[in-house]
Formats: structure tokens, sequence, C-alpha cells
């Protein structure tokens, strides 16, 4: 007789995908002792509802000696919809040819029914994740831990952190191998802080690393790494100032060299090399009143000034102060030319020659008038000349 077999009431629709199959094992017994020979029965299968099925086979019986025998001898074919409450049924019945008389059997319960039950697939696994963070330097970077959906249990994870950029030997920020979060239950999510530490120093801004380890065997630990970013609150350092240049106006006695000095302010902090030339005014390198140049000029780093000197001839021609220019170029990037020009002076050192004096007559004059005479001096003198 068959019986409802354990393995007979599993899910048979909605199991798998819709095209699957599921096999329906019956299972024909003796109702006491053991075969004495080999005992066949036909199986036929009934439905209730939408259930199809495929026939594997439509013989089923017990071998000598056995109490029992299992056999799946169809195949459930899974459709979409819902199917529950829909039955199967199993009927054996005699082979006309071979009768259970025949043994000195008799036919018992000849139908089993099992009803479909639709699969209920287990909820999904809770997926945890962990965010990124930021956070200004000296505040704490706070990082939220999320599950979805919600645990039924409180959960606790452990994390640990790792430099990146930032470094816990720099004191940027305060590391940990052992911290951990609890999510309680059925709770979204849970958060917990990394101190960082706030200096004074001018930087980009920094990154750090927390990852998380230890989540429950039935949930998912889907990202369990995030960064943490420390956010520089401090201001750039100013530029430094740009320096600037300029050449003084000298003067010398001819024949002396005059010199001129080039200064820099602030000093630079590289040595600093110029180019100067000189240039006629009412001096001239014609009548050798200077010796013309082009040449340069090398500040030191972090010297304020240097000087260079420009020949001037002497002669012995009586004369007044001339004059010539030098102009600078040439100053490196970042540096100011804010004076190119300067004038040099060249100091006539000849006396002037001894004024000549002369008498000159006046006109004619009526006697008892008075004579009018002239004296005149070329050049005119520095000082009265009696005679």
């Amino acid at each position: 007789r068959p019986r409802r077999s354990g393995g007979f009431a599993r899910p048979a629709v909605g199991r798998d995908a819709p095209g699957s199959t599921t096999d329906l094992p019956i299972t024909l017994s003796l109702s006491s002792g053991v075969s004495r020979g080999d005992y066949w029965v036909r199986v036929t299968l009934r439905t209730q509802g939408s259930i199809r099925w495929i026939l594997i086979a439509n013989h089923l019986g017990i071998e000598h000696g056995k109490k029992e025998n299992t056999l799946e001898l169809f195949s459930i074919l899974h459709t979409r919809g819902d199917q529950s409450g829909e039955t199967i049924t199993a009927e054996i019945s005699e082979l006309p040819d071979d009768p259970l008389s025949n043994y000195g059997l008799a036919l018992g319960t000849s139908t089993a029914t099992t009803t479909v039950i639709n699969y209920t697939p287990p909820p999904p696994k809770p997926k945890v994740s962990i965010a990124d963070a930021s956070a200004t330097e000296g505040s704490a970077v706070a990082f939220t831990v999320s599950v979805s959906p919600p645990y039924t249990k409180a959960m606790t994870l452990s994390y640990a952190t790792a430099d990146g950029t930032a470094t816990t030997a720099d004191a940027d920020y305060t590391g940990t191998s052992s911290g951990s979060v609890t999510i309680p239950a059925n709770t979204p999510s849970a958060s917990f802080s990394v101190p960082t530490g706030n200096d004074a120093k001018d930087e980009s801004d920094e990154t750090f690393s927390v990852t998380l380890s230890g989540a429950p065997a039935d949930v998912d630990l889907t990202r369990a790494t995030a960064t943490g970013t420390i956010n520089d609150n401090d201001d750039p350092a100013p530029p430094p100032p740009r320096s600037s240049v300029s050449i003084a106006d000298a003067s010398a006695t001819e024949g002396s060299a005059v010199s001129f000095t080039v200064s820099v302010s602030p000093p630079h902090a590289q040595a600093m090399t110029l180019s100067y030339a000189t240039a006629d005014g009412t001096a001239t390198t014609a009548d050798s009143d200077y010796t013309s140049t082009s040449g340069s000029v090398t500040i030191p780093a972090n010297a304020p000034s240097a000087s260079f000197s420009v020949a001037t001839g002497n002669d012995t021609k009586d004369e007044p102060n001339e004059t010539f220019s030098v102009t600078l170029s040439g100053a490196p990037a970042g540096v100011d030319i804010t004076r190119a020009t300067a004038t040099g002076t060249i100091l006539d050192n000849d006396e002037p020659p001894p004024p000549v004096v002369s008498i000159a007559g006046g006109s004619a004059i009526t006697e008892g008038g008075a004579a009018v005479f002239t004296l005149s001096a070329s050049p005119a003198p520095p000082a009265s000349i009696t005679v």
C-alpha cells in the first residue's frame, strides 16, 4: 500500500524557478512480514488544480525478502503562480495479468494524497556596510555602520584604523586596533568616532581608513572599509615679499672712478646677477670724459647691496661738471627693478684762467666836465679786483 513519505510532503511548487521539476517519491509496503516473491502494482497519479507532472514510471514493486520499496515515479513541474492547497493523489491497482491473489496478498490502502505548499524562501541575509566620513581637524570623524534589513539581534562588530596620508605618528588622529560598535536589535545603524589632532601646519586634507570585522555568520559584510578624511583648517603662509632692486646716483672728481651702489630690499634668498650699461650725457666717451662699459654686478644671497665702478678721464679743461647714465637690466623672476637708471656726475677739478682786466675811455667831454673810464675783466673774476 502506498503511503505518504517525509519527502513527499516537501514543497513541490514554488521551490525552484518556473520550468524546473521536483521528483515525487512514492512508497509501497507490506502490512506485515516480508515479500516471498517480487510483487508489482500499477501506480496512477491524479492532481487537483493546476499542477502538471511528468511520468517517469508507472509500476512499483517489492523485491523478494523486502518489506517496502520507494521510487520516484513522477516529476512535478514547477509553474508560476500560487499552487498552495492543491493536491496530488497516488493510487495503486493490481496488474490484470499478475493479481496479488496469486501471492496470497490483498490490496490494502490504495491511495495516498499530499497537499502542495508554496515554498517560502528564507529572508535575505542582512548586509552590513560602513560609510566614508570626514571632519575638520581637531574634531572627531563619526563613522556610520548600517545594516539592511535590520538584524533581529544586537550585533557587535570590531573595527581597526590604519594610516593613510594621515598618520598616528604625526598626531593627525588617534588610531586603534581593537574598537567595537554595536547595532541594537532591529535598528538600521550605529555610529562610532575617531578623534583627530589639531595642528598649526598648513597642509593638504589627509586620510586614514577604518575596517570592520567579526560580522555574524548569517550577515554579509558588503563594505568593510571606509575612508576618514581630515580637513585642514590652517591658512596658508603668506608668500614672501617681492624683492625690489634700485641703483643710486653717484659722483666722483674727474680722474677717479664713479662707484655705483645697487641695493635690494628685502635681501634675496639667492645670489642675484644683473647687467648694466653706460650711456653718454653731457659727459661723452668721445671726449674721454669716462670709459663706456657694459658689465654685470652680483648681489650675494641675503646681502643688501653690491657696487661697481665706472672710470673717468682727467683733463685740464676748466668746464662745468658733466654727467652720464647707467641702466640696470636682467633681474630674476620675483624681483622688481624699481629704479633702473642712475646718473653719474663727473666733478671738474681744473681752475679757471686769471681774468684779464682792461680799461676803455669814454666819449669826448667839454672842458670842465668829468671824464668816464670803464674797467672790464674777462672772464668774470670770482672775487672783487682792485686796480
